[in-house]
């Protein structure tokens, strides 16, 4: 039992040594684990198996845009085709020549022109003469209306004054007559009486025949009758004459006036009618003198001379599926372009902005530009003209967007010509002292510019900041990070590609709040 005892207490002792020991080793290995992460991150290009690193440094910052382009004249004078419709070149100057104004350019074929110009002279002259005959026309009618008026309103006051007459003269007169001869009449008929009497008496004493009595008797019917003849006629004229000669003249005076009503609206209808005609002649003569004129024109504008002293340069033709190239012969259309008279006293360079670097430049920027042909030279210049509209890439890159940008050449050099391949460099901004960092160290991370830096553990710690601008290689830094900083090159892309909803809540760690750039 002694024994037995013994041999537990050693190995206690034993155990206990061997966890101490262990123990000691594991605080060993974890200061050396520490002094190696130590360490590691004083190395500038290595942040502990997180990559490369780059420390956020104060210095000159210059942001510049280069696009190549060609050079071309400021003057250039563009001479286009000004016949409507097509036409075809029958005389071309060579391209190169040297020409002052006046000098014949291009000439296109006119022959049919000028036949179709023969017929248009025809037309106006049978125009000229329908117009004139219209004229003539216009009058006449004018003159007949104004005749066959003047006739109605006679013959509506002499209507009125028949009527008049009638009732105020006539009438009266024929009434008057008739009372006279009533008058009479009776007068007759008292004498026939009066004889009829003394005849009885003579007759009674036997002084005269019967047949004298006879007589006087009969003399005094014939009186009777010539009254009541009288009065009966007094009676018709006032009951039937008068009335219907009333209405006769009456009915004479309306169909007068209705006459006249009826010569008027003939009349105004005839002179629109002849007015209308004039004018459709006279239009007819107007177009036609404007399509002669125009025929004219067109023939003249076949021939085309230079309108300024110059070098002819042909203007490309076709398009970028199918090229032509400006000869003798070649159909070309109304505002075609055809040849280019450049000159050399105000030379620019024309050049093609990429869309996503369209917010650096603007109009009134310097740039410095260099020609392929001419090394060594340096020419200035100032942007004048950025597109509107951009230009694609064509069929074989549709999604490229280029706005052309002309920038005016400061200098003059008679070693500039048209169409020489060049590059220019426009200054945008330069800073003598910004703190900056390369650019793909830059994520957005919830919406917010962010760069990363190496933490403690190999884990990549988030810094939001706010940015500037960039010039490709480079970024600027506002706000948010100091000089010296390192951060990492390499970011994890998972970190950008995270949205505000996944961002970590304030225990898993802290997101990135910066201003977007």
């Amino acid at each position: 039992m002694k024994i037995k005892k013994m041999k537990l207490k050693d190995w206690i002792v034993a155990e206990r040594g061997r966890r101490f020991y262990a123990a000691v080793a594991g605080l060993v290995a974890l200061f050396l684990l520490l002094i190696f992460i130590l360490g590691a991150g004083d190395d500038p290009g290595d942040s502990g198996g997180l990559g490369l690193t780059y420390e956020a440094s104060v210095e000159p910052f210059t942001i510049k845009v280069t696009e190549s382009g060609s050079i071309e004249s400021q003057n250039r004078v563009v001479i286009k085709s000004q016949v409507a419709g097509t036409q075809v070149i029958i005389y071309l100057i060579k391209e190169g020549t040297i020409v002052k104004e006046g000098d014949l350019l291009v000439e296109m074929d006119a022959s049919a022109l000028k036949d179709k110009l023969v017929e248009e002279e025809i037309e106006l002259e049978d125009a000229e003469a329908e117009l004139i005959s219209s004229r003539e026309n216009l009058a006449v009618v004018k003159n007949q209306s104004e005749a066959d008026i003047a006739q109605a309103k006679l013959d509506y006051r002499f209507a009125q004054q028949d009527l008049d007459k009638y009732i105020e003269g006539e009438y009266a007169m024929s009434l008057k007559r008739a009372n006279s001869k009533i008058t009479l009449a009776k007068a007759e008929l008292q004498q026939a009486e009066d004889r009829l009497n003394g005849s009885q008496e003579l007759f009674e004493k036997r002084y005269i025949s019967e047949t004298e009595l006879e007589s006087d008797e009969l003399a005094k019917q014939r009186a009777q009758m010539d009254l009541e003849l009288a009065i009966q006629e007094k009676a018709l004229l006032e009951t039937f004459t008068y009335d219907r000669q009333v209405a006769q003249l009456e009915s004479d005076v309306e169909q007068a006036r209705l006459a006249l009503e009826r010569a008027e609206r003939k009349a105004r209808a005839n002179i629109a009618e002849a007015e209308a005609r004039f004018s459709a002649r006279r239009a007819e003569v107007q177009r036609e003198q404007v399509s002669t004129r125009d025929l004219r024109t067109r023939i003249e504008n076949c021939r085309i001379e230079a309108p300024s002293a110059g070098m002819v340069i042909y203007a490309p033709q076709g398009n970028r599926w199918q090229e032509e190239v400006l000869q003798e012969g070649l159909s070309v259309r109304e505002r075609q372009e055809l040849i280019y008279l450049p000159t050399a006293d105000a030379m620019s360079a024309e050049v093609r902005v990429h869309e996503s670097l369209l917010n650096k430049i603007e109009v009134g920027q310097e740039a410095t530009i260099t020609v392929d042909a001419l090394p060594g030279k340096i020419f200035t210049g100032t942007i004048t003209n950025i597109a509107v509209m951009p230009e694609d890439g064509g069929w074989r890159n549709p999604d490229l967007k280029e706005y052309v940008t002309n920038i005016a050449i400061n200098e003059t050099s008679a070693d500039l010509r048209s169409g020489m391949t060049c590059q220019a460099e426009v200054l945008v901004a330069h800073f003598d002292a910004v703190l900056t960092v390369p650019v793909q160290a830059v994520l957005r991370v919830d919406d917010q510019p962010t760069v990363f830096t190496p933490g403690w553990g190999g884990r990549p710690v988030p810094v939001p900041v706010k940015v500037g601008m960039d010039n490709n290689r480079k970024i600027q830094i506002l706000d948010g990070l100091s000089a010296g900083t390192k951060v990492l090159l390499n970011p994890p892309l998972e970190e950008a590609e995270r949205g505000p909803s996944d961002a970590p809540s304030s225990q898993e760690g802290s997101s990135a709040q910066g201003e977007s750039y």
